[in-house]
């Protein structure tokens, strides 16, 4: 299998991108590639590639690449003590427990959504709590390619409204053309509608906040961290 070679600790943060090939790696990688003294490009791996992490040849890994992929990527992490950050969705059950397994171990980070927008978002979420007798109603649009429904951006919202208001939200699904991402909360009471959305206009946003993720997250202990932690 390929694997790292060893790089000094010295100067830019060492970056391993998974799902390097992916819509998603490629923009992270432009951007990396953009910011020489923030970041040096360590390693990539593709979905036709194993990979194997050497340790002290890695300051942080981005996971953007398949569920099925994570325990691999996870228990290399672990093994090297090497920081994870993951933006993968779909995962099972069984995937999200080996996160919880890893972050005893090494700082893990992981959201469903990589935008700060989205992170602020959930937190106006618990608001909603003083208009818990409305009725309420979440949709998303996503891209044609877009493969889990709803995304997990939608299931994280749904989750945070739900424990606000301390019931069961609806939820609608949209699939389409080119759209990044447009996520809407609905709060409908008998003489007035409020609606939160968020936009995202371009991939970058995302690539922008999972490299923000990546740089905080190298300075923490080991423990599971999301984007609620970015926007305290």
């Amino acid at each position: 299998m390929p694997s790292l070679n060893s790089i000094s600790k010295e100067g830019p943060l060492r970056l391993v991108i998974a799902g390097s090939s992916g819509r998603m790696g490629l923009e992270i990688k432009a951007l990396a590639l953009q910011d020489a003294k923030t970041w040096t490009l360590a390693g990539e791996i593709s979905a036709e590639t194993q990979f194997q992490i050497n340790k002290g040849a890695a300051d942080v890994l981005i996971d953007f690449s398949v569920p099925e992929a994570l325990p691999h990527l996870v228990g290399a992490c672990s093994r090297e003590g090497v920081p994870y950050v993951g933006g993968t969705t779909g995962l099972s059950t069984t995937h999200k427990q080996g996160l919880v397994d890893a972050a005893k171990l090494v700082p893990v980070f992981y959201a469903a959504n990589m935008s700060l927008g989205i992170a602020v978002m959930q937190k106006m979420m618990a608001e909603m709590r003083a208009l818990k007798h409305f009725d309420f109603h979440i949709h998303e649009i996503h891209h044609i390619h877009k493969k889990d429904r709803p995304s997990g951006t939608a299931l994280a919202l749904h989750e945070s409204l739900k424990s606000a208001i301390g019931r069961d939200v609806e939820m609608s699904v949209e699939r389409g053309g080119g759209v990044f991402g447009v996520h809407d909360v609905r709060a409908l009471g008998p003489d007035e509608v409020l609606t939160l959305q968020h936009q995202a206009l371009n991939r970058t946003v995302f690539a922008r906040g999972s490299l923000h993720a990546a740089q905080w997250l190298v300075s923490q202990s080991p423990g599971l961290y999301g984007m609620a932690d970015l926007v305290k």
